[in-house]
């Protein structure tokens, strides 16, 4: 897990650099769930925190949307395992280090 690398926002493939092949947005949600979507998606208005994934071969690169204060307070292991669950990498991702710069 990367988590210095500021992601875009975009909402397109053909916006998505070159070096990520894939790309989406994530959320805790004010009831605590998580939500996930594709890359053609808006945070949903119930959005606590939002977030931007991206995945490179081995890396899961993960980015705060707008201003984050507590960002590595809010990257627990169990909010990134339940990512990963919900983005269907349990496998790809099964041990991770976070990397935080």
């Amino acid at each position: 897990m990367e988590l210095s690398v500021r992601l875009p926002d975009i909402n397109s493939y053909r916006n998505l650099p070159a070096e990520y092949e894939d790309y989406g947005r994530f959320a805790v949600l004010n009831s605590g769930n998580l939500w996930n979507g594709p890359i053609a998606s808006s945070h949903p208005g119930t959005t606590y925190e939002g977030f931007y994934w991206a995945r490179c071969k081995d890396t899961l690169f993960l980015s705060p949307r707008g201003s984050t204060m507590n960002w590595p307070g809010i990257m627990t292991d169990d909010l990134i395992r339940r990512l990963i669950r919900k983005l269907n990498l349990h496998r790809r991702y099964r041990n991770f280090q976070i990397i935080f710069d």
